[in-house]
């Protein structure tokens, strides 16, 4: 031992060079080590699994990015204890925390100040299944990749007995972009009909697992742009006519400008506070009909 101990020490101070080079190897080891086991203490600090509340009101969320983490921010607000997120990465619960988990992106999410203040004014439990992708078009939400995702995510819920009394989807900023132009030449009513025939789909497609949840659809079609594009929300109106429970959640086209959205499209937390006002009058008039 002593002789192995001497030869060690004499091959370090000997070659300069292999002790520096043995200090890296350690000292980046012990750093790695250090930043794994705070990231995940971290993580378990920050998402605590639950059981899925057996009584509970469900919501989903989902679209494109102004449904996903893209709030410049995370929310400061207190989270009541009967608010709770689902994932469907793994089919778990977890008390609500941002940024959400299933969602896209790494920040805030607009739907947090709703979901906190419907907490605090029902008895019951709520649970948020957020999904919402960025940049994700309506054919890929109504016949694309996000389709099969969807459905699969239905099935899941059901097995696992959650039963979602509503859906707020929120998508139209990526069309927009398309139909601005090409309407004018191909579109012979008001609406666009492609895009109302793919969004009536989506309706369709998860009334086959939840036939009697209600549908709220948000205005949207601004993102970059001052100006609304008709054709996207007339289309979204015109779905309120065609299908039973299907109301509009909220006017986000109206809310706009650098005190809304940080970067010209996406919200910020007044932006999220606004954009939250309209889903609680709406989720009033509509579902609990008051």
């Amino acid at each position: 031992m002593l002789a192995s101990f001497y030869f060690l020490m004499e091959f370090f101070f000997k070659n300069s060079r292999n002790l520096f080079f043995t200090l890296i190897v350690i000292s980046l080891f012990t750093l790695f080590f250090y930043f794994y086991k705070k990231n995940k203490i971290s993580n378990e600090k920050q998402y605590q699994k639950t059981d899925c509340p057996k009584s509970h009101f469900a919501i989903a969320y989902f679209g494109q990015s102004n449904s996903a983490n893209s709030v410049n921010k995370i929310s400061k607000l207190h989270i009541p204890d009967n608010l709770y997120q689902y994932n469907w990465k793994d089919n778990k619960c977890y008390m609500y925390k941002e940024p959400l988990i299933g969602a896209t992106d790494i920040r805030g999410n607009s739907i947090t100040p709703f979901a906190i203040s419907l907490a605090n004014n029902i008895e019951n439990n709520l649970l948020i299944i957020p999904y919402g992708i960025g940049n994700t078009n309506i054919e890929s939400w109504s016949e694309g990749d996000n389709s099969l995702f969807h459905r699969t995510l239905l099935d899941n819920l059901k097995s696992k007995k959650i039963k979602v009394q509503l859906f707020l989807f929120h998508q139209g900023e990526s069309d927009a972009f398309v139909v601005r132009n090409l309407s004018k030449k191909i579109e012979k009513s008001n609406y666009s009909q492609m895009y109302l025939f793919n969004l009536l789909k989506i309706i369709d497609q998860t009334r086959v697992y939840f036939p009697e949840s209600h549908f709220g659809l948000s205005i949207v079609s601004k993102c970059y742009s001052t100006k609304p594009n008709h054709y996207i929300t007339d289309s979204q109106k015109e779905a309120t006519k065609l299908r039973h429970k299907v109301f509009i959640s909220a006017d986000s086209d109206s809310i706009y400008g650098r005190k809304y959205r940080y970067d010209g499209c996406h919200f910020n937390l007044k932006g999220a506070e606004e954009i939250s006002k309209m889903y609680s009058i709406k989720f009033m008039k509509n579902i609990l009909k008051y």
